[in-house]
Parts: structure tokens; sequence; C-alpha cells
């Protein structure tokens, strides 16, 4: 089964990764994708659910907005310096499980330079980076970030037969799923 991670920082693009999400699990499955907010039930450990939905993936997409850096209120440090950084933990995570990251540059954002990455992220740098725009183009970026992850994992799964509607006899529809035709 496919299993795709998507990686954001909150304060920086959570719109836009909810929208992301929601796109690839529309055309994966609902059980393909893991997005904190929909995958993490409450009361669980984060950092041990977040550990096992990188193992188990196949691919990581990373949504990188103009703030995924995370300065800290001081103004002089990178929230990715904090080996704590839950961004920096899912980065280095899925490298050191070496899992293919598909940075999205989503807002206007442009890939971070090799100098505002802690060494442990610097090959991140030398990604190539996949821009996601929020407007008319939306829809063509995304089926090229869908077509990059069916080159990795395969291709799309089937969608589900949609149900057939039947009316019953009180004359309202009735939706009941298809059977296939050998079984009719």
């Amino acid at each position: 089964m496919t299993m795709i991670m998507v990686s954001y920082r909150r304060a920086d693009a959570q719109d836009m990764a909810g929208r992301i999400a929601d796109y690839l699990i529309a055309k994966f499955g609902e059980n393909s994708v893991f997005f904190d907010v929909n995958s993490i039930p409450t009361g669980v450990n984060y950092h041990d659910r977040i550990e096992k939905a990188i193992v188990g993936s196949n691919v990581m997409v990373a949504v990188i907005g103009q703030h995924w850096i995370g300065q800290n209120p001081d103004g002089k440090t990178s929230r990715l310096y904090d080996p704590g950084d839950p961004v920096r933990v899912e980065i280095e995570a899925a490298m050191k499980h070496n899992k293919p990251i598909l940075p999205l540059l989503v807002n206007g954002a442009t890939m971070p330079e090799e100098s505002e990455l802690p060494d442990s992220l610097r090959e991140l740098h030398s990604y190539n980076g996949a821009r996601i725009d929020s407007g008319q183009d939306f829809r063509i970026h995304m089926r090229r970030l869908v077509d990059s992850i069916s080159e990795i994992v395969g291709p799309l799964p089937d969608p589900p037969s949609p149900p057939i509607c039947l009316m019953d006899p009180a004359r309202r529809f009735v939706a009941r799923p298809r059977r296939p035709m050998a079984d009719m």
C-alpha cells in the first residue's frame, strides 16, 4: 500500500499543506496519506506516531513556505537548529530511513540556502523542489506531483466503483455498491 507522509510547519503553510493533503487523499485514498492533524488520534505520542509513519511511508512531501526555516522570537536563529524542532525531526528521520523527499515550494517560497540549514539537513538544499501555486495552476502543479509520486510508488490505485442508485418502494433513492459483472 502506498503511504505518503506530508511534512509542514503549521505556522508557515498549514492551509496549503491541508489543500495538498486533500488532493493527495482524493488521488491515492484516505489511508495512503499521513497528515498529522488527520492521522494522529488525541492522546497518542506524537513523536512515536511520526516515526512510525515515516518508517512506513514510501515518500515524504515536504511543504516549504516562506517561513519554513522558522525564525525564533530572538530573530537570530532558525527553529531548524533546534534538534527537537518537529520539522527537523521529520526530515532527518526521512533521510535516515532513505525515504524520497519531494520539496514543495508554496506561497512564493524558494529552496532554503545550504547555509540556512543545520548540517544534518544540508543535503536538502540539493533536492529539486516543485512549485505549487494556490491559484489557477494548482491542479496542474498537483498533477505533476501525483505523476512524480507515481514514478516512485507505482501507478495510482483504481478508484472505487461509484454506487448505483435504485429507487426504493417509498420512492427514495438508495445507493448500493456495484457488484462485479461476474457476481450478477
